[in-house]
């Protein structure tokens, strides 16, 4: 059963059912995994997404214009989605739609800004000078004429990959009528997923028939503050060798924005996907139903042969 965690209610329900396995709501917990991992990620390219968004959701003339942009260039006229704070997946799916349109924002705000500039009463450099002191003054605000410069651009699709990990799992839960097997691999899975980039689940060879997960349970049951996990944990040059071997596509990049090795934005890239990774480990396994409870087990204990189903309440059925 997907339940809240109101002790009273769920105390009941088992005295009620005595077979019944009482879970907290996987969906909403990975939402809150997700709001935790975007507020580690470096402020000033959540802004990027949160100023679009407004920019363009509460304007139907700045839209239609972005729209017009689109019919020109021969492409389908697309919105930039809204983002909600309290609708759950608001946020990255505002964040692909930017992503996919990015070229066409980009040849909006070049129009907006030569407009600005041509309405101004004052000279245009002085207008530039202003311009630039307003960027100065936050280091969390970029302006719009620099959203999608390469360096900002390569960060949002580093933002992107790391919510999918998340996202896809949140996808799967919304879903009803799931049966308590798939329900618990998925949990596995997705604890994996993450894992994997942290810790050295496959350079063992003499636990090669163990499965991955079952090599984090004690990490997980130790704790974060643990000297198991810390001494397991990745150096973030081990964490850098790893995600670059999974992601030819982010190492190309990084190659092409920053060629040197030796930059602190590749410093910052690495150290944002490697807190983000950490925070959503963290997070998940505090979160989601830990190994040793009786829900994770339920896969051994949950089918009577010859009895089908014993249970099928809230969005879970259990064989």
């Amino acid at each position: 059963m997907i339940s809240s965690r109101g002790a009273e209610a769920t105390n009941r329900t088992s005295l009620e059912i005595p077979l019944l396995i009482i879970s907290y709501d996987i969906f909403h917990a990975l939402n809150l995994v997700m709001k935790k991992c975007i507020a580690t990620f470096p402020k000033k390219y959540i802004n990027i997404i949160t100023e679009i968004s407004s920019t363009f959701s509460y304007s139907g003339v700045k839209t239609a214009e972005l729209q017009e942009i689109m019919e020109k260039k021969g492409t389908k006229p697309l919105k930039i989605l809204r983002y909600v704070p309290t609708r759950w997946t608001s946020f990255f799916e505002c964040l692909e739609r930017i992503l996919l349109v990015k070229e066409h924002l980009i040849s909006y705000f070049k129009t907006d800004i030569i407009s600005s500039v041509e309405t101004q009463s004052t000279t245009a450099p002085r207008f530039i000078a202003n311009m630039e002191d307003k960027t100065t003054k936050s280091a969390d605000k970029i302006h719009k004429s620099e959203y999608f410069l390469p360096r900002n651009t390569l960060m949002l699709e580093l933002l992107k990959y790391l919510l999918l990990k998340l996202q896809d799992a949140v996808k799967f839960f919304e879903k009803d009528n799931l049966e308590i097997c798939a329900v618990i691999s998925r949990v596995k899975s997705t604890i994996v997923l993450i894992g994997e980039y942290l810790f050295n689940l496959h350079s063992d060879a003499n636990s090669a028939n163990i499965e991955p997960y079952e090599k984090l349970i004690p990490i997980i049951t130790s704790g974060q503050n643990s000297k198991l996990y810390t001494a397991s944990l990745k150096t973030l040059v081990q964490f850098k060798e790893y995600f670059l071997s999974v992601n030819p596509y982010f190492k190309k990049q990084l190659d092409i924005v920053e060629p040197t090795s030796i930059d602190p934005y590749r410093d910052d890239f690495f150290l944002s996907a490697f807190e983000f990774m950490k925070v959503a480990f963290e997070t998940l396994t505090k979160k989601l139903p830990r190994p040793e409870s009786t829900f994770m087990k339920a896969e051994a204990i949950g089918y009577i042969p010859g009895q089908g189903n014993i249970w099928s309440i809230g969005n879970i059925w259990a064989r």
